[in-house]
């Protein structure tokens, strides 16, 4: 994503020595230059198009792989889904590689796989891509989430292998410190901690302004702390796999406990009381926090402390020159352990998020003049050690050099609209991580320290994430359905997700009871529109997949 600003510093930044998939791979890719063309969005950057320009990063794959990509086909990203449904549908993509969209449920690829859009890459991959064929193996998961019901990959989408990619609950310490309290443990401890930072004052500007807990996705962010109990809200969808059986965790009885938690805290103030405001955005909700006025951010993904000025979510709470410190520099936002299970017996988590990227993924159409070389470009920009390197540092020798360390120092800096700033590269569009949505990518715990180091991030709160990573458990993803059942499901579950939407809100907020009746009278209707043949359909398709 662009909106983050990004620094080059002339620091030593900690580097990957190796990779965890690395294997080794011939080169030159091809036995003579080739033209590939794509079909993707555009790059977010405001000051650079693809429609105009080639960034440094594509220009160095090119030298290094001897394939040149020519993107022909650019859209603006707010436009891209629907343009690639409309052109598919008219049969008017002619790329060699497309970039496809759709949801997390991955189950849109399958309607470009029976028009013939796209080919299967199982055999490719197994030839000619041992970077992606190592990290596959590697990282088994990620495989298994973008395989097909019949058993075959069709794309390749961005990884999430970072053990911080974790969403969590991070805390004002230095609040904490104020008022004499420790760190919440029990949901009670969470609900009295969140009434004492409403009540007591801790921002300490004499007015009864502070805010006890918000989220940054207004009620779905609170769904967090139903992993108390077991619920698997957000991350998951509420689709939890026990014992092999798969449940929709909205309509369980211990949700109807959660509910009255919530509700709770809303009612009692804990909670700010525009919780689920559709005005609020990512950017007038972090106003607040960096204004003094809240002291838990509930669902805050880990690997944001690195980003300057946030991705998307603008969160920098911990980094010198960021909103946050430099309105007060004693804030101390750290990263909190997850809430204690309500059963005794249960697990305290916090959940990653999917490690593959199934909404946005990458493939080879069936009209691309040449496969092979299609694959081999794919593996090196996404998986292989070099390819990787060019896309976070830049060309060896000119941008960065390797130390005798294993460390890497940057030779250049950037400007925040992504230009190098200074040296005889000078004024051209770098590109980097800001075209992390027009190619795949990987993110593991080296990009991500990575980041903290380049943003200075302070040590006090890479500690407070490296004391949580053993909370962090892999989610459970919904296999990917067959097309017409897919389709079925997406009919039915779109109407109970509104639905269930629609009847959380009313209950948090207080405008229907919690009662037993109530809360029964919503499960009933969520069986009436269907969620048990949903259920049946994914159940049917998980075991399939468990074979």
């Amino acid at each position: 994503m662009y909106k983050k600003q990004v620094s080059f510093l002339l620091i030593l930044i900690l580097a990957m020595s190796t990779l965890l998939w690395e294997v080794g791979y011939s080169k030159p890719l091809v036995k003579k230059p080739i033209t590939l063309t794509f079909m993707c969005e555009d790059t977010e950057n405001p000051a650079h198009s693809l429609k105009k320009e080639t960034p440094l990063t594509m220009q160095w794959w090119e030298e290094a792989t001897g394939i040149h990509i020519e993107p022909i086909d650019v859209i603006l990203t707010q436009d891209y889904t629907n343009v690639l449904q409309l052109k598919a549908a008219a049969g008017q993509i002619n790329t060699d590689i497309v970039e496809i969209r759709g949801d997390s449920t991955g189950n849109y690829i399958t309607q470009y796989v029976k028009s013939g859009l796209i080919i299967p890459l199982n055999d490719l991959i197994d030839k000619y891509a041992p970077n992606i064929k190592a990290f596959m193996k590697r990282y088994p998961q990620y495989k298994e989430i973008l395989t097909l019901p019949d058993g075959k990959i069709y794309s390749i989408g961005t990884a999430l292998a970072s053990r911080y990619a974790y969403m969590g609950i991070m805390i004002r310490k230095d609040w904490l410190d104020k008022l004499g309290l420790k760190m919440p443990n029990t949901l009670e401890d969470w609900y009295k901690t969140a009434i004492a930072f409403v009540k007591d004052d801790p921002n300490g500007n004499g007015k009864a302004d502070e805010l006890g807990m918000i989220s940054g996705d207004k009620l779905f962010g609170l769904y967090e702390f139903g992993l108390a109990y077991d619920l698997h809200l957000c991350i998951e969808g509420g689709w939890h796999i026990r014992d092999g059986k798969l449940d929709w965790d909205f309509i369980r009885p211990e949700a109807k406990d959660f509910l009255r938690f919530l509700n709770r805290c809303v009612k009692d103030g804990a909670v700010a009381p525009d919780f689920n405001d559709p005005t609020l955005t990512p950017f007038n909700m972090s106003q607040r926090v960096y204004d003094g006025l809240v002291g838990m951010i509930v669902r805050y993904n880990g690997r944001y402390l690195g980003f300057r000025g946030g991705t998307g979510n603008v969160w920098d709470l911990v980094n010198p020159g960021g909103p946050m410190m430099v309105k007060d520099p004693k804030a101390r936002w750290v990263m909190a352990p997850p809430p204690l299970p309500i059963n005794p017996k249960g697990r305290r988590m916090y959940i990653l998020e999917s490690i593959a990227n199934r909404w946005r993924t990458y493939a080879i159409t069936s009209k691309c003049k040449d496969p092979v070389a299609a694959i081999k470009w794919l593996d090196f920009v996404f998986a292989s050690k070099e390819g990787i390197n060019i896309l976070r540092y830049g060309k060896e020798g000119l941008t960065y050099i390797h130390k005798p360390d294993g460390s890497i120092e940057m030779l250049v800096k950037l400007t925040p609209t992504n230009e190098i700033a200074d040296g005889p590269l000078a004024g051209k569009w770098f590109g980097g991580v800001t075209i992390g949505n027009v190619v795949p990518t990987i993110e593991d715990d080296a990009l991500v320290l990575q980041r903290m180091k380049e943003s200075e991030t302070p040590q006090w709160a890479i500690d407070s994430l490296k004391t949580n990573l053993k909370y962090a458990t892999q989610p459970f993803l919904l296999p990917i359905l067959p097309l017409e059942e897919g389709k079925e499901v997406a009919k039915l579950y779109n109407d109970i997700k509104t639905y269930k939407d629609e009847m959380w809100a009313k209950f948090v907020a207080g405008d229907i009871p919690i009662t037993d009746e109530n809360f029964n009278n919503y499960v009933n209707t969520i069986k009436k529109m269907g969620i048990d043949k949903v259920i049946e359909m994914y159940q049917k398709a998980y075991d399939n997949r468990s074979k």
